[in-house]
């Protein structure tokens, strides 16, 4: 009897999470960019803890990131909801566009970051890794702006 209770169990949580998905269809491929790039920043952060930092696996840092994958990912589903509630489907979409292309430049900040940790003497990497983490920011006042506060939280 537990087994036929089980097993509908089961399915229900199949359906529901079928549902979901089918649903959230029209933000597939978003969702698929920021998996990319999250893929990347996990590897190469690993990558660069084993290497320039000589740290194992932490467990911690990557619940971390996996926690901010899934931070996203509800936004892009609370956001696609609200705008298809809205009878706004495409300013939704062009929003998660927007937020997902943010999302990536500080994916890319960070494995350039960590690129440059594990080959310290690549010039190359070293000067993108300067032209996306300075320069860029002076094109964006509010950019620069939020990183001078973001230092000086961390400073004290």
């Amino acid at each position: 009897m537990e087994e036929t209770w089980l097993s509908l169990l089961k399915s229900i949580i199949v359906a529901l999470i079928s549902s979901v998905l089918a649903y959230l269809t029209p933000v597939y491929d978003i969702v698929i960019c920021i998996g990319f790039a999250f893929a990347g920043n996990f590897f190469w952060g690993y990558i660069a803890g084993i290497v320039a930092q000589k740290d194992s696996f932490c467990l911690k840092k990557a619940k971390v990131s996996i926690y901010e994958v899934l931070v996203y990912v509800s936004i892009v589903a609370c956001l696609f909801t609200i705008g298809e509630k809205m009878n706004d489907k495409n300013l939704a979409l062009h929003s998660l566009i927007m937020i997902t292309w943010i999302w990536i430049y500080f994916y890319l900040v960070n494995i350039f970051k960590n690129l440059t940790r594990i080959f310290p003497n690549s010039r190359g990497l070293a000067f993108i890794y300067f032209i996306i983490s300075l320069e860029f920011i002076k094109r964006f006042p509010y950019l620069k702006e939020f990183t001078e506060n973001e230092k000086n939280k961390q400073n004290g």
